[in-house]
């Protein structure tokens, strides 16, 4: 069961490219024909890219956990690039009355691939928003030992049952509780960020701060190179 659900979900997200890209595009176009004139037009012109980037994300994020995907690695600045996600994440924040808040370690410059660790990290805030609105509030946090980089990510919610932690990562599992009735998702958010910490060399932690919980990610200072799986190098 679960093969065909990866299969259909894969097909599915495929045949939802197209219309995205296009309805992402018109959207930066309309800005443009507004730039100067109409303050609200622009705003929701930006809601409606902001969205569509974030829904692209997603797609990604599916078509990676069916598909090996090339590994990009270059000098990745973590501060500059967790601030550009918090960046893309606090308009959707905002509309729910929360707020991000970010501590952030001195300047530190790791080997990475920058699509992958924003896909980590854009899922730990997705999961934030989504289940810990309660908690009006995330920290995000870099630190920094001379063999590690922690990048945490902790809401003030009702948190995860401990002893449901570890299913969390397995393909299509969701955590049954009133905070996850009603609300849409996958499934798979964990088990490709799993996935990709993997590739980057690093791993996911997750601990149960009161209240709430923390997702870390840990990538090592080290390395030249993340380390690929024989299976995912391309």
């Amino acid at each position: 069961r679960a093969r065909q659900q990866v299969s259909f979900v894969s097909r599915v997200s495929h045949e939802l490219k197209t219309p995205l890209t296009n309805m992402t595009l018109y959207a930066k176009l309309l800005r443009e024909e507004l730039d100067g004139r109409q303050e609200a037009g622009r705003r929701y012109a930006d809601v409606i890219s902001n969205e569509g980037q974030r829904l692209s994300r997603l797609i990604q994020n599916i078509l990676t956990f069916t598909h090996s995907t090339k590994i990009h690695v270059q000098p990745v600045d973590l501060g500059d690039l967790i601030t550009r996600i918090v960046r893309a994440f606090t308009p959707s924040f905002q509309a729910k009355g929360m707020f991000i808040e970010m501590h952030l370690a001195e300047k530190v410059v790791i080997m990475s691939d920058v699509d992958r660790l924003t896909q980590i990290i854009g899922n730990f805030l997705s999961n934030a928003e989504k289940y810990a609105a309660s908690g009006k509030k995330v920290d995000l946090s870099m630190k920094v030992s001379p063999e590690y980089v922690d990048i945490q990510v902790r809401d003030y919610g009702r948190g995860i049952p401990e002893k449901e932690i570890k299913m969390v990562f397995q393909p299509f599992y969701r955590v049954r509780s009133s905070v996850t009735e009603g609300v849409s998702g996958t499934g798979i958010g964990l088990t490709i960020a799993g996935q990709l910490a993997e590739t980057l060399g690093g791993e996911i932690r997750v601990s149960h701060p009161d209240p709430g919980i923390c997702f870390t990610l840990r990538l090592r200072r080290d390395t030249d190179e993340p380390v690929l799986k024989a299976e995912q190098q391309v």
